[in-house]
């Protein structure tokens, strides 16, 4: 009696626990507070109401782990939880969640689930019915990407399952129908309306509406009879066309692509094919018409083709052809390629064909790329081969240890030789041509993908170049250097140009925005240009810098040009604008030259070999300067530079420059001071010379007779005196020019080509010391002769009005008539 006695206590005990917590609202609290210490995370709930038998709700529902949130305004079940012990479920009336927040802070890299728990979970849906499910107001955020729904509504009848799902924009409406028997079966159909890309893709815009539908059976981890449709997918993608449709049917251990499509912005893609273990065969093609649907950064159109298939190993090949493909700066005329890859032994070859590669201007008419990877997980070795017109080559050898958790991070250590033999072929510059020697250089990368670090040396040997402009072949030229990362590059070199040579040595700075620079130029006898009518040789030592922080270029040193000759074809066919040319109501604009951003300290000096013919002039010159200059201004100079012998060409005749100088004492460098005697022997004359004591005796003693022209100013404004041994008028020192004796000697009428004549130049004063007379009074005339053009020519100018006039001139060459409007500028 105590045992039965006992035993129905314990019963009683026990049916009033079981009572106390599904009938009561304590009972439910004690099992929530239950399940806050027996399920991982932390559980929170503010309010509940009901009990755990029939219905109940929970308040602000909120729970939390390691890689997720969830909370909830209002989670309301209506359930009959003794349908378990009649008829082996959990009937479900009605289930609703309002406000449904979750929240997935950052990605879960979690292993791939097996096949057998995604079937424990659909077996276990089989102790449920769930005839009514809604949630009111869905907000997923995943990372940093938030996802929203308006409903979502799930109804059941008997095995199928009825879905309604409004997002934002759209609706989702679909059925499945899930049995076991005992796999799993099922068949669903599922169609969208007025779908926005937009709210699962926030970077992406458009609208699309698709119907899909499946069926099939899941049993020992494998599809059987299984098929996945897409009837129709059509819309806007990013504002463009978009189309897909595919077919696919697995069966155990075999897939077959019946139909796969895809049509974006007119690019089209299609697969087909079949894939098992023993046996593939799936072709793709992907053609691309217009880049420039996709970026107006892109222009040409591309095409791939490719197939997998097996025979004793898994093959993968593909093809490429592109055309006219333009991308910023780098445009690709045609590209061809073809890539191998043995899946089983991870093993990949690579070749790539480029025509007409243009880089900024820079032109490659042929390249090749050959590429080998082989993968041994986490391994990866990479071996490649860039042909750049034929005998050019880049190798590079890479070893990359992959890390699966961040590929930024993975390690990267290889080598990159350079071999660079026919430079012609390679290098094709207007400036220069036949561009020969071999540049050779090894490069060192060690880091990671992100962070990569370079160092290594790169070399030019024997280089050999011509440059037509100069009309100079500079060769031996032999260049090295040395780089690593986030350090200026340093170089030394020489190279030799005619009977000289010269070394440089510097560094830049390739990391630096302003590029700052250090150059030492050191040279003997060096040939700088070998033109027919200009040859000069040089000797620098010179220092060229930019320096970081400054905006200018720095010049130091001495130049020395130990030759120069300067030979026009024909001195006396020289072209100029002629002197007496005026230009009337405008002043003549002279040639400005715009300041340069640099700072000069530059000394200059003439060697013994300066020989000058250019246009008037016939010249030996020598002298020294000292070229300065400020960031932003204009050179100046200080120094002479002396005509030591020479002719000038006036009047179609030369005249003897008997001295002369170029001064500077800190004016611009294009305007020296002139300080030039020009001369025209005449006649000999002799005159009878007394002793001192004036004694009968004399001495006959000749002295050498004379006409010519004192240039004085500067050289944009030089002021011409003329000058004569023994002095004479300036009529006869021009007849003596013009017609080789005096004015008075001279047939016909000559005042007024004479004063014609002296209009050409721009006469000053005369100058008593140097033997000349008064200035002739003749200042009109009616006949013009040119200074260097000495063409006789009849001009008649008449006044018409206050404004008007009119002119007319004849030669033995033209006539010509012109109405001159004269006006006076303010």
């Amino acid at each position: 009696m105590k045992i039965l006695r006992g035993l129905l206590i314990i019963i009683l005990v026990l049916l009033s626990f079981i009572t106390f917590i599904l009938f009561t609202h304590p009972g439910l609290n004690t099992t929530l507070f239950a399940a806050r210490r027996l399920i991982p995370g932390e559980l929170a709930i503010k309010q509940t109401h009901g009990t755990l038998s029939s219905h109940f709700t929970l308040n602000d529902f909120i729970y939390r782990n390691q890689t997720i949130l969830l909370t909830c305004d209002t989670a309301e079940i209506n359930w009959n939880i003794f349908t378990l012990f009649e008829y082996g479920k959990i009937n479900v009336y009605n289930f609703t969640l309002k406000n449904l927040k979750i929240i997935i802070p950052h990605v879960v890299r979690a292993p791939t689930p097996s096949p057998s728990p995604l079937t424990d979970t659909f077996k276990k849906l089989r102790y449920f019915n769930l005839f009514q499910f809604n949630v009111n107001s869905i907000k997923l955020q995943y990372a940093e990407h938030p996802y929203f729904i308006n409903s979502l509504q799930i109804n059941q009848t008997m095995t199928n399952y009825y879905f309604e799902v409004y997002p934002l924009h759209g609706s989702l409406i679909g059925y499945i129908d899930i049995a076991f028997k005992p796999a799993l079966t099922w068949k669903t159909q599922w169609d969208g309306q007025q779908l926005n890309v937009h709210d699962v893709f926030p970077a992406m815009t458009g609208l699309i509406n698709f119907t899909a539908h499946s069926q099939g059976t899941w049993q020992q981890g494998l599809f059987e009879n299984t098929q996945l449709t897409l009837d129709h997918l059509n819309g806007t993608f990013n504002n463009q066309p978009i189309q897909v449709k595919f077919d696919v049917a697995l069966n155990q251990h075999d897939i077959y692509f019946n139909q796969a499509y895809v049509n974006l912005a007119n690019a089209s893609a299609t697969l087909q094919g079949f894939l098992n273990p023993k046996k593939a065969n799936v072709s793709w093609n992907l053609t691309l018409p217009q880049l420039s649907a996709f970026s107006s950064k892109f222009t040409g159109n591309l095409l791939f083709k490719g197939q997998l298939y097996k025979q004793d190993k898994y093959y993968l090949t593909s093809d490429l052809l592109g055309k006219d493909i333009k991308i910023a700066d780098v445009q690709i005329k045609q590209i061809q390629g073809q890539a191998t890859t043995q899946l089983s032994n991870e093993v990949s070859n690579i070749n790539l064909k480029i025509n007409h590669l243009v880089i900024a201007h820079y032109v490659i008419p042929t390249s090749t790329l050959s590429l080998n990877a082989n993968v041994n997980y986490p391994k990866l070795e990479t071996n490649a081969v860039l042909d750049l017109n034929h005998n050019n080559q880049l190798s590079a050898t890479m070893n990359f240890k992959i890390n699966a958790a961040s590929l930024q991070e993975t390690p990267i250590s290889g080598t990159v030789k350079v071999n660079f033999k026919a430079l012609t072929a390679l290098i094709n510059a207007n400036t220069f041509k036949n561009f020969s020697g071999l540049i050779d250089g090894t490069f060192n990368i060690t880091g990671t993908i992100a962070s990569p670090r370079f160092s290594g040396d790169i070399n030019l040997l024997n280089g050999h170049l011509a440059l037509p402009q100069l009309g100079i072949t500079p060769r031996a030229i032999f260049i090295k250097s040395h780089f690593n990362q986030y350090r200026p590059i340093d170089f030394n070199g020489s190279f030799h140009s005619g009977v000289g040579q010269a070394q440089i040595k510097g560094h830049i700075d390739l990391y630096h925005p302003n590029l700052p620079f250090t150059l030492k130029f050191v040279g003997n006898n060096l040939q700088v240009l070998n033109l027919p009518e200009y040859q000069m040789r040089v000797s620098p030592n010179i220092d060229l810098s930019n320096k970081a922080g400054f905006q200018y270029l720095d010049m130091q040193g001495t130049l020395t040009i130990p030759y120069i000759n300067i030979k026009t074809n024909t001195v006396s066919q020289a072209v100029t604008l002629p002197p007496e040319i005026e230009v009337v109501g405008s002043n003549i604009n002279k040639p400005f030259i715009k300041p340069s951003n640099m700072n000069i300290h530059l000394t200059l000096i003439l060697g013994n070999h300066i020989n000058v013919a250019y246009q008037h002039l016939l010249a030996k010159l020598s002298g020294q300067l000292t070229i300065n200059q400020l960031p932003g201004g204009f050179p100046i100079a200080f120094g002479t530079l002396y005509v030591n012998e020479g002719s000038y060409y006036l009047y179609n005749q030369f005249l003897t420059i008997k001295n002369g100088r170029l001064i500077y004492f800190g004016n611009e460098i294009r305007n020296p001071l002139l300080n030039l005697r020009a001369i025209k022997n005449t006649t000999r004359s002799t005159f009878a010379a007394f002793t001192a004591n004036e004694k009968t005796t004399s001495q006959a003693i000749e002295t050498e007779n004379y006409v010519g022209a004192l240039v004085q100013g500067t050289l944009l404004n030089p002021k011409v005196t003329l000058i004569s041994n023994p002095p004479m008028s300036q009529n006869d020192i021009l007849s003596y020019l013009l017609f080789g004796e005096p004015m008075n000697q001279v047939s016909g009428n000559p005042l007024s080509m004479l004063s014609t004549a002296s209009s050409a130049l721009n006469l000053l004063p005369p100058n008593a010391s140097d033997g000349t007379a008064p200035t002739s009074p003749l200042t009109t005339g009616i006949m013009k002769l040119g200074a260097f053009n000495p063409i006789q020519a009849f001009n008649f100018t008449h006044p018409l009005s206050k404004h008007f006039s009119f002119k007319s001139e004849s030669s033995i060459e033209e006539v010509g008539a012109d109405l001159i409007y004269h006006y006076d500028k303010d």
